[in-house]
């Protein structure tokens, strides 16, 4: 796994920790303040707007372009 700051990662390895411990015990108790300004900043209506703006372009196109999906994920499986 990568973390921003290696010393915590090598120092719970050598205290013998494994990667799920190392997750748990430091990254997530270090990433909460960032998840807290997140939140403040953008509302949950907001994010469900992102996202949706996000996701629309595929979901209208998919349809349209669903024959070159098709043959790009068939043509990748035949050996020739």
């Amino acid at each position: 796994m990568t973390y921003s700051n290696y010393g915590f990662n090598e120092e719970c390895l050598l205290d013998g920790a494994g990667d799920f411990k190392i997750f748990m015990r430091i990254v997530l108790p270090l990433s909460k303040p960032v998840k807290d300004v997140t939140n403040m900043v953008t509302p949950v209506f907001i994010r469900a707007a992102i996202t949706v703006v996000t996701a629309m372009p595929i979901v209208l196109l998919y349809p349209f372009l669903q024959k070159y999906f098709v043959t790009g994920l068939t043509s990748g499986g035949v050996k020739e």
